[in-house]
């Protein structure tokens, strides 16, 4: 059986798995960025909790230096 001149089946299932893989990192990532997200939130909250209104909490200083986020927010 021919295929056509089109892609072998073998090779589009091949590609399928890759962007398959590909699409489970970015999750993971993604997943990686709420944590991290989520836990600087909370630790905002805490610092803003303990300071009065209108007052510099230090939000911006008390970001974690990582390296390969540096300067992402």
């Amino acid at each position: 059986m021919q295929d056509c001149g089109g892609a072998p089946c073998r090779q589009v299932r091949s590609l399928a798995e890759s962007k398959l893989h590909e699409v489970e990192r970015q999750i993971a990532d993604l997943s990686r960025l709420r944590d991290h997200l989520r836990a600087l939130l909370a630790d905002w909250d805490q610092r803003l909790a303990g300071v009065p209104d209108g007052a510099r909490a230090g939000l911006l200083e008390a970001l974690p230096e990582l390296p390969s986020e540096k300067g992402a927010l």
